[in-house]
């Protein structure tokens, strides 16, 4: 790596002649005011002295300046893109959650009778509501011609008939009452399930990547229990981060499939939701079920479900924020040098400006300015750039992890917190030279070396 970073320079510099060695006097070989850029910023009026010097002369280098500014825009990149991940991934759970309105979810090993159940869960203290749900499984099915149903030769074995377990080609069907006041999911396509219906089925986003033609509109034949059931897809519900999942109507099993009256998942609402409230229900529950003869295989919180999402992504933007810290320090130092080097190439025209009346302060005040300037120009590069790779980063993360979109957003708190480290980080780095160049007397700066 330092001989690769060397090279170019090296190169450079062998290739110097004698002479345009001798004459070089510290600026670019074209004096700065020749193009139309510089043009135009000779026309910048109405700011302070030290603040146009500051402006002008970061344009002296502009290959050095390009490096240390991509340099330290690169780590506001990553700061900010972390902040908008993050930001979109807790918009995308609050969505999803807001649609869950139970507290806690209660699996039952087999099937039992919703009127026991029922007389169960009203007897527990704490429980203010509770739906009967069906969890079983089906099986994706293989992609047809257009216009032909899906079908498939190899159903499950009855024994996993009401597993809620998913993996492989597998997908989760849940069973429920259409008009259900503990399941909101926003709809992308179509609509949600109606009460008359006992043929229909809605399926999440996750199951309708698995297969382009699972959509609104479609029949879907696919095995699910000993045997193989067809529905028509009429919605499209919107879930992010969860399983693929199917809902159809709590009709199906009391009036097609001969499971009238029964049970294996229950969705409970509690009078208190914090860990504590949660916990002790948990007990009763799972005490009052066992003196019934009915066991319980899964206890699960939303606060618990919501605590594991997090965690899962906790890592994805605490990378991003450590890289963005790295990176922004090594452009901080190389910010640091390329304000030393400054120094070195202009002494004379620092000695130059000592004599015809500039104080030291204003010497120091332009290249803390420098520095400044340096800074807010990486951070406006930054954030232009953060909008479209947080974007697609998100966009990146959501359809290879969670098979789904996020719901975007961008964190203006973090351009203006990265405003403020960019500032820091300019008058930090020129803080040093800037006060060694200050106290450069008039005939040290203007001494030939």
């Amino acid at each position: 790596m330092p001989l690769a970073a060397a090279a170019v320079p090296v190169w450079r510099g062998t290739g110097v002649s004698v002479r345009r060695a001798l004459a070089d006097f510290g600026v670019a070989a074209n004096s700065f005011g020749t193009s139309r850029f510089d043009r135009m910023l000779t026309g910048v009026s109405g700011l302070a002295r030290p603040l146009l010097l500051a402006i002008r002369n970061n344009f002296c280098r502009r290959g050095r300046l390009a490096l240390t500014v991509l340099t330290l825009a690169a780590g506001g990149l990553f700061f900010m893109t972390a902040l908008n991940v993050r930001a979109s991934m807790i918009r995308t759970l609050d969505r999803l959650f807001e649609g869950k309105k139970y507290d806690l979810s209660l699996t039952i090993a087999g099937m039992a009778q919703v009127g026991e159940v029922d007389r169960i869960v009203r007897a527990t203290p704490g429980v203010r509501a509770a739906e009967a749900w069906i969890a079983s499984e089906g099986t994706v099915p293989q992609d047809q011609k257009a216009g032909q149903a899906f079908a498939t030769t190899q159903p499950h074995s009855a024994g996993a008939a009401h597993g809620v377990g998913v993996s492989g080609d597998r997908f989760l069907v849940i069973a429920l009452p259409p008009q259900t006041k503990l399941l909101a999911p926003a709809i992308d396509s179509g609509r949600w399930l109606a009460a008359a219906e006992n043929d229909t089925i809605v399926i999440n986003t996750a199951l309708a990547a698995k297969r382009a033609q699972m959509k609104v509109g479609n029949r879907v034949t696919f095995p699910m229990g000993p045997g193989t059931v067809t529905f028509r897809v009429v919605g499209v519900a919107r879930e992010s981060f969860s399983p693929p999942t199917a809902y159809i109507p709590r009709a199906f099993f009391d009036e097609i499939a001969g499971h009238t009256g029964i049970t294996n998942n229950v969705r409970l609402v509690l009078d208190k939701n914090d860990a504590e409230s949660i916990e002790r229900v948990k007990g009763l529950l799972e005490d009052n079920f066992g003196r019934e003869g009915i066991k319980v295989t899964g206890m699960t919180s939303k606060g618990e479900s919501r605590f594991g999402f997090d965690q899962h992504m906790l890592m994805i933007y605490v990378a991003l924020i450590v890289m963005s810290a790295m990176i922004g320090g090594v452009g901080g130092l190389g910010l640091m040098t390329t304000i030393s080097l400054n120094v070195l190439e202009r002494r004379r025209e620092m000695g130059v400006l000592r004599a015809v009346g500039a104080t030291p302060r204003a010497l120091w005040l332009m290249l803390v300015v420098e520095g400044t300037v340096v800074g807010v120009l990486s951070w406006a590069i930054a954030g232009f750039a953060a909008w479209p790779l947080s974007r697609g980063l998100g966009y990146f993360l959501a359809t290879t992890m969670i098979k789904s979109a996020l719901d975007f957003s961008f964190e203006l708190r973090g351009l203006v917190v990265w405003l403020a480290i960019s500032l820091l980080l300019g008058a930090m780095a020129s803080f040093v030279p800037a006060r060694h160049a200050a106290q450069l007397s008039v005939k040290e700066a203007l001494s030939y070396e």
